[in-house]
């Protein structure tokens, strides 16, 4: 029989190629591997898409890496979104910048407050606290504690707990601000609940936890008003913007206190 000829080397069969068959081969890998990658602009970390948006497919924040970053909740696709990285970090910028902007006017506020509004106050904390009650949304019949309550609350909540002395100024006036200007709103209403409860107690008008929890969950500014308003009128005082401060005389607000106490009024 015919002996069968061996095959040939590779070196042979690429020194033998002809070299107009190169050119295909190049355009063979450059419509396997180029074009989809080039259509596909941006890299989803592992596989492609033509946006960021585009990358997770249903399937949340594990398949957005790559050029982009999840941002939202990271725990399915639902509340958050996938974008591209350099737009998260515009983002954060401008988010870092805001909150410095806005802790510096808030600290520029509480010096002026706490020097012409609290200072004052204090003087008369040892006055005996009537417990006159004010519905949740008593802030919005007056506009001074409305106007104070909506921009400036942690300067706001800082003064009830000072004048009710659960805990002073400064601490009270840092922790609600950082509390309330990160993604920690939980912690704040927590916070919130429990110091909210003290003031209560001192005011003896004690409020239940779990109710208390559930008002700031829903509208902590409409309970820090109310209670803004309990404060001042148990220490007789009226705050007007900015920092104006009238205080009833010392006798006429002790007078209002004891006259509650006996009468149990509740306007």
């Amino acid at each position: 029989s015919a002996a069968v000829p061996p095959a040939p080397a590779p070196e042979e069969i690429e020194r033998h190629t002809p070299q107009s068959a190169m050119p295909s081969r190049l355009a063979l890998f450059a419509l396997v591997v180029v074009a989809p990658s080039a259509a596909a602009s941006v890299d989803c970390g592992g596989h492609f898409a033509s946006t960021c948006s585009a990358c997770p497919q249903g399937n949340g924040a594990p398949w957005c890496n790559g050029d982009c970053v999840w941002s939202g909740n990271p725990w399915g696709e639902e509340g958050g979104e996938c974008i591209a990285k350099k737009v998260a970090e515009t983002q954060a910028i401008w988010y870092a910048g805001l909150t410095a902007l806005t802790a510096f006017l808030t600290l520029l506020f509480a010096c002026v407050y706490h020097h012409i509004v609290v200072r004052k106050l204090k003087d008369r904390s040892d006055i005996e606290f009537n417990y006159q009650l004010r519905g949740l949304f008593a802030c919005f019949s007056d506009k001074q504690t409305c106007l104070h309550t909506t921009f400036c609350l942690p300067v706001v909540a800082a003064k009830n707990y000072s004048t009710t002395e659960v805990v002073g100024f400064w601490p009270g006036c840092i922790i609600t601000f950082i509390l309330t200007n990160t993604p920690l709103y939980l912690v704040s209403v927590l916070v919130r609940t429990f110091w909210a409860v003290k003031v209560s107690q001192k005011m003896e008008f004690p409020r239940g936890m779990l109710s208390t929890f559930c008002i700031n969950l829903w509208c902590m500014p409409c309970d820090i008003g109310q209670e803004s308003i309990q404060v001042d009128e148990a220490l007789g005082a009226e705050v007007e913007c900015c920092c104006n401060l009238t205080l009833t005389n010392r006798v006429v607000a002790e007078a209002a206190g004891i006259k509650s106490r006996l009468c149990g009024a509740n306007p």
